[in-house]
């Protein structure tokens, strides 16, 4: 297999981490607006800190991608269908809020962990540093996340937790 910068960027799937990266800062952002009730002090700010995080790696991988030679992902649309993330409700309790942001944490670092074990290729150590990066980002966020929750939520995976995947719009 060819080992140039494009190739690089397509076997570890880099248009859709950034397009995840992406479509998880704009659900963070809506669970930062939409957030009520008891938990709001808390939540509101912890979101803020979140979302500015998110786009500081979408930064970095992108100027990374466009050091590959590979353009980024341009349209809302093109980031919906790579993500291929659980849409978070606006309608959400905080709770379930909160458990869709760590379910989305969580499948973005497992995502990352399954590209690079596939990869035997040690001339991307630098596409692998920062990948090993975010995907500490998502296990500490979703941990931070998960630490939030009442027990039944991790008892029942989420079971109350409302969403489904992004779509586009029709």
């Amino acid at each position: 297999m060819s080992k140039t910068p494009e190739n690089i960027a397509d076997r570890f799937e880099l248009e859709k981490l950034f397009s995840q990266l992406v479509v998880l800062w704009w659900d963070t952002k809506l669970c930062h607006w939409n957030i009520n009730g008891h938990q709001f002090p808390s939540l509101h700010p912890l979101f803020d800190t979140q979302y500015n995080e998110l786009d500081a790696w979408a930064d970095k991988l992108a100027e990374h991608m466009r050091a590959l030679g590979v353009k980024v992902p341009g349209s809302l649309s093109q980031y919906q269908d790579l993500a291929n993330l659980k849409a978070t409700d606006a309608d959400a309790t905080a709770d379930e809020m909160v458990w869709m942001l760590k379910e989305s944490y969580d499948q973005v670092r497992l995502e990352i962990q399954t590209v690079i074990v596939k990869q035997d290729d040690e001339t991307a150590f630098v596409t692998i540093d920062l990948l090993t990066q975010i995907a500490a980002f998502c296990m500490h966020t979703s941990w931070l996340l998960g630490s939030s929750l009442p027990k039944h939520f991790h008892e029942h995976g989420g079971a109350h937790a409302k969403g489904g995947h992004h779509k586009k719009p029709h």
